[in-house]
């Protein structure tokens, strides 16, 4: 019972989110939304991560900066390969 109990508290968190992500993106304030777009990619990124390897070479940081120098963004930019 405790099992059941526990899946639905994390639903109900995921949920949460997805709802703050969603009402910051489209209602909130530019700073609002930058915020709740980094959230849900760290998010994304922290669960790809844990169900792919991934892989740190040196080539990836030339081409991320690289690419970073031909993008006009306030966001932040990390590349990793997935193995």
């Amino acid at each position: 019972m405790d099992k059941i109990f526990q899946h639905l508290g994390k639903r109900a968190v995921k949920d949460v989110k997805k709802g703050r992500w969603f009402y910051n993106s489209v209602l909130g304030s530019e700073e609002d939304t930058i915020k709740a777009e980094f959230s849900f990619a760290y998010e994304m990124a922290r669960e790809i991560s844990n169900k792919y390897n991934l892989v740190k070479e040196p080539i990836t940081d030339k081409i991320g900066a690289l690419l970073k120098t031909k993008l006009s963004t306030k966001h932040r930019l990390n590349f990793t390969l997935l193995k």
